[in-house]
């Protein structure tokens, strides 16, 4: 069980994982800078199904994205929104 708040850690990696792979050419470190537009359908998911996030890029470049992701479970959707993530590159 976990409140529905703490799935958009979830969406946020799904964005994190697409932008490792269509960023840096390097290593580097992700952070969300900011959230907007998130809807929280379900104050707490009880689901022992699957769970799926999704991220769509809106825009960005080497330094970052904007993304909208959607975590959804066989009940329908448990959190959406919007986030900024920010990508540095790790030198060494």
């Amino acid at each position: 069980m976990l409140h529905g708040a703490a799935m958009i850690e979830i969406g946020a990696q799904a964005a994190a994982v697409h932008a490792s792979l269509h960023a840096l050419d390097a290593a580097h470190t992700g952070l969300v800078l900011a959230l907007g537009d998130v809807v929280i359908a379900r104050d707490v998911v009880e689901s022992a199904g699957r769970v799926e996030a999704m991220a769509e890029r809106i825009a960005g470049d080497d330094a970052g994205a904007r993304y909208r992701f959607e975590v959804v479970d066989g009940d329908g959707v448990i959190v959406s929104g919007e986030l900024l993530l920010s990508m540095r590159r790790r030198d060494g």
